[in-house]
């Protein structure tokens, strides 16, 4: 149970990360056309 619970927050962690990733891309983007 506690694997399952690790290996959860680690998929949690690893979505987060490239969705705070592609918003950075898309603030930089904006912040190159202005």
């Amino acid at each position: 149970m506690k694997w399952l619970l690790v290996s959860f927050a680690f998929v949690a962690l690893t979505l987060c990360m490239s969705f705070f990733a592609s918003i950075v891309d898309d603030l930089r983007k904006a912040s190159d056309q202005n």
